[in-house]
């Protein structure tokens, strides 16, 4: 109270009124950039804020409370995100795609891997006469049998390559007459028709 003399009688009431009075309604503004600023400095200039922890939640669902919620909410909410994006760890969707995504099959991995079980054995069979018996067997057995690539060996994706590039789209399998003219060529009357594969030959 103050007394007629213009003095104080009552510092302590003077006291809480002035801290009151500079507590209510300070202009957002201000209250904003204050609180930046001591952010931004590494200083506090009022009660410490709740530690902000990691949490399995994303980001965009964090939530941080404080004592004012209108006027801190930039402020925390800044620091929210920094404390967020420092402690992340890397999410479930990523880390399944990192570990579980495999390398691309090679061709001839692909060329064995397409066979008849019964015709996959060829591939592991290193000597050429064992190789032509199981083939002739597999032959008569009604399996369409690959003889340059299953029996002499040679290397899928290239000699694939190479019938795809003069135009072949099938070739003959084991026991059919071999192919008399050329893709794009006449012999003797005949002609390669690559549209009209024979049944049981091998499509390129």
């Amino acid at each position: 109270m103050i007394d007629s003399a213009g003095q104080l009688q009552n510092r302590t009431t003077a006291d809480a009124m002035v801290s009151s009075g500079s507590k209510s309604q300070p202009p957002r503004s201000q209250s904003f950039a204050l609180e930046l600023a001591d952010r931004l400095s590494g200083t506090t200039t009022g009660a410490p804020e709740p530690a902000v922890t990691r949490t399995s939640v994303p980001i965009r669902q964090q939530s941080v409370t404080g004592q004012d919620s209108e006027n801190s909410t930039a402020s925390t909410g800044l620091q929210a995100l920094v404390a967020a994006c420092a402690n992340a760890e890397p999410s479930a969707a990523s880390g399944a795609i990192s570990t579980t995504a495999k390398q691309p099959e090679t061709f001839d991995a692909a060329y064995w891997a397409g066979q008849p079980a019964a015709v996959q054995q060829l591939q592991n069979i290193q000597n050429p006469e064992q190789r032509a018996e199981l083939a002739e067997q597999l032959t008569q057995q009604g399996y369409s049998i690959d003889v340059p690539i299953m029996v002499w060996g040679w290397d899928p994706a290239i000699t694939t390559s190479a019938r795809e590039s003069m135009g072949y789209t099938w070739v003959p399998s084991a026991g059919q007459g071999p192919v008399e003219a050329a893709p794009g060529l006449t012999f003797a009357g005949s002609t390669y028709n690559p549209a009209q594969p024979p049944p049981g030959s091998i499509t390129v």
